[in-house]
């Protein structure tokens, strides 16, 4: 069985890998709608907070919320 560390290790990985091989676009997105900056921390807190909600069924933003564009 994988363990939630894995879990979490694995998607901020991912998430990594993508970004970087897109860092263009996604910093040109960034840019333009005037949202962080992304980087290792932000990715880390968002799938802390992703899994949090995944396998809890409840929301637990903490200080997470301004990494998130409100409209």
């Amino acid at each position: 069985m994988t363990s939630r560390v894995d879990l979490d290790y694995t998607l901020k990985q991912k998430i990594l890998t993508l970004y970087d091989e897109n860092h263009n676009v996604a910093d040109a997105i960034v840019s333009k709608w005037l949202l962080p900056q992304i980087n290792e921390t932000n990715i880390a807190s968002f799938v802390k907070l992703r899994n949090g909600k995944t396998h809890s069924g409840t929301v637990e933003r903490g200080d997470n919320t301004k990494l998130y564009a409100h409209y």
